[in-house]
């Protein structure tokens, strides 16, 4: 490597691991986020070293944003000038990246042992079974609750951070990170968070997306990048099919659809077919209903998910209902006299 071209990859070392310390301080305002993304832009070598870098402390998990070891890495990327690196030749001069894992030894030392090899390198996926409510805190500070029988996979690079919801149900609490967009896959489409809390439901045909605060842009088709997405505000929902498609943009009750964090189950003039599908989401003991003249029915109240049992006993007494229990895992609601 010649001198000129070994001066210039450690330039844009020390840029890339100015920008990083930078971009995660709580004071980072919009006008640096905007020079960020001009530096960034300009130069396709300035993303490749960004992304090494970044990469490099994903790997480490949420080591990589302790204050000890970002204060390290400010210190670490110094001009060259006040850094003493033995080097035989011009041709050995080492990068400014070796310098910096040099500094980051000890403190990273002292933690490794928590941390395996297979851990650092490999996606992560976290799911729930029937009934369960999970939350788990991702490496970026960022928060995800699983509903019942839901799975994602999580998977951060150096210039992104992006989760697929492999099924069921979860909600995105975001933690900001001007750098790495959160891109959640589902279905065919994609969520991109703009420091948002949103939730994303994998149905049996469609995908359901509903932010509570904050802002995300939505599209039904994730290989379109940002082009066609819909930008929601809180309090709006859309739907599109697993497959793709247009979306369809409502405006709903927060409080109902996020009943679920709290394990309610929250209806309003909901069909009766639907309330009961939507229960059995969360039990072993489904409920089936065998009355075709209960079809235009509805029902509004708030209920315990996963207590079907108490469910099917307030059907009955409201709808007039009988309730036969075949074994521990059936319960079936036939037509009455009211």
């Amino acid at each position: 490597m010649s001198v000129s071209a070994s001066e210039n990859k450690t330039s844009l070392a020390q840029e890339a691991a100015d920008w990083y310390a930078r971009l995660r301080s709580d004071s980072v305002s919009e006008v640096e986020e905007a020079r960020f993304r001009a530096w960034l832009s300009g130069d396709p070598a300035r993303r490749r070293e960004f992304d090494e870098l970044t990469e490099l402390w994903d790997k480490l998990g949420g080591v990589a944003e302790s204050p000890e070891v970002l204060s390290e890495l400010r210190r670490a990327h110094t001009p060259p000038s006040t850094v003493t690196v033995a080097a035989a030749s011009t041709d050995s001069l080492v990068p400014l990246r070796s310098v910096v894992g040099w500094a980051l030894a000890a403190g990273i030392a002292c933690v490794a042992g928590f941390l395996s090899w297979q851990h650092l390198f490999a996606s992560e996926t976290y799911s729930t079974g029937l009934g369960e409510l999970s939350t788990v805190s991702l490496s970026d500070g960022s928060v995800v609750t699983l509903n019942t029988s839901s799975r994602v996979q999580v998977k951060f690079s150096g210039s992104e951070r992006r989760v697929e919801v492999q099924q069921g149900q979860a909600n995105f609490e975001v933690a900001k990170d001007a750098a790495r967009p959160f891109i959640v896959i589902a279905g065919s489409g994609h969520v991109r968070a703009l420091g948002t809390s949103f939730d994303v439901y994998e149905r049996a045909r469609d995908i359901v997306v509903t932010l509570i605060d904050g802002r995300v842009a939505v599209s039904p088709d994730a290989a379109a990048g940002s082009r066609g997405e819909v930008t929601l505000n809180a309090g709006d929902q859309v739907v599109y099919s697993a497959r793709g498609g247009a979306l369809e943009r409502n405006t709903v009750d927060l409080r109902r659809v996020t009943a679920w964090h709290n394990r309610k189950l929250d209806f309003t003039d909901t069909p009766l077919s639907e309330a009961i599908a939507e229960a059995n989401r969360y039990s072993r003991q489904k409920i089936e209903l065998r009355a075709p003249g209960l079809a235009g029915e509805t029902l509004s109240g708030v209920f315990d998910a996963g207590h079907n049992e108490a469910l099917a006993d307030g059907l009955r007494a409201y709808f007039g209902l009988r309730v036969e229990r075949v074994g521990d895992d059936l319960i079936v609601l036939t037509q009455g006299a009211r």
